[in-house]
């Protein structure tokens, strides 16, 4: 494994430099985001920026990084970034198929024009805690392991993390293990963790998290953007198998489709595809008449929006 940029420097500058270039440095560029992802069969590192521009005197590299337990950062993919036309864009590094463990994305912005490098030439994310699941991935943030708790704390009870609208599955052992002996005697410091409700197209799934030891379950929690990852698939799975000339994808809570759905469109190109969706508490309907020319309709990040159908296809509003 390769060393990181930074593993080389330790700031401070070398000594009788003269620094007086910085006043006359342009700015770096500004990061929008920079997170951990699901992305197809792995996960990547994803990076939103702007103002990063060709001649702007900076070059950035997006790095996915594992955190192991004693500290050590290990590097998982790589990707340089090209300045794209206008400052603006995101980049994700390839999918990575990895283990469950803690995770991180860096980006590294070093000079080009011949200038020393700065002290917070890095940006490093929150961690991310990724689990491998039989259906992919579930990237959540990182949460402490948590301590055994004290005499008359309610704290290990496992309720104080559960969505307030979501009731507990029906089937899950809240009380923890068979032994209530065994589960006052827990320290609960390894955590494992399941999906114990799937996503629909309106709702996120639920993550349980149990102790790997005594099983009591210490925490549930919503997988952020699920329910739109399960209304994507539904859509394309619809249009994809859909039986004569015409079908309708219906939604009252989500507003755009991303590249997924556009290649189902290209496969079946006889199809009209009806999309009726709300917007300000009004319900409109964009038509996608068959054979229409799809190429261009999303935008660099791979999504399209119903508004900007809406204009292409001469959309309406329809009645409740």
């Amino acid at each position: 494994m390769r060393p990181q940029p930074w593993e080389f420097f330790s700031g401070g500058g070398i000594s009788g430099q003269d620094l007086a270039f910085e006043a006359r440095a342009q700015e770096a560029p500004s990061v929008l985001d920079l997170s951990v992802i699901p992305s197809g069969a792995g996960v990547s590192a994803k990076c939103e920026f702007e103002g990063y521009e060709a001649d702007g005197g900076y070059s950035m590299e997006l790095y996915l990084n594992q955190v192991r337990e004693d500290g050590t950062v290990i590097e998982i993919a790589l990707k340089g970034i090209l300045p794209p036309n206008g400052g603006a864009g995101m980049e994700i590094t390839e999918e990575e198929p990895v283990e469950t463990g803690v995770y991180k994305a860096t980006l590294v912005m070093d000079r080009t024009d011949g200038s020393m490098l700065q002290v917070d030439n890095f940006r490093n994310s929150v961690l991310y805690d990724v689990i491998k699941t039989e259906n992919g991935y579930v990237v959540t943030p990182y949460q402490e392991p948590i301590e055994e708790p004290g005499a008359g704390d309610e704290s290990g009870t496992g309720n104080e993390h559960e969505p307030e609208n979501e009731p507990k599955p029906e089937d899950e052992p809240i009380a923890g293990g068979q032994n209530g002996s065994d589960q006052d005697n827990c320290s609960h410091s390894t955590v494992s963790y399941r999906i114990v409700k799937m996503a629909t197209p309106d709702q996120d799934s639920v993550l349980a998290g149990e102790c790997s030891r005594c099983g009591e379950v210490l925490s549930y929690s919503f997988v952020p953007n699920s329910a739109y990852a399960a209304f994507l698939e539904s859509a394309a799975c619809a249009i994809r198998n859909a039986q004569g000339d015409e079908t309708v994808v219906e939604t009252e809570r989500w507003l755009s489709f991303n590249q997924a759905v556009f290649d189902a469109m290209a496969q079946r190109p006889e199809l009209t595809v009806r999309v009726r969706y709300r917007y300000e508490g009004k319900r409109y309907e964009a038509t996608i008449p068959a054979g229409a020319e799809l190429s261009g309709l999303t935008d660099e990040n791979g999504f399209c929006g119903f508004r900007y159908l809406d204009q292409v296809f001469m959309g309406k509003e329809i009645a409740e």
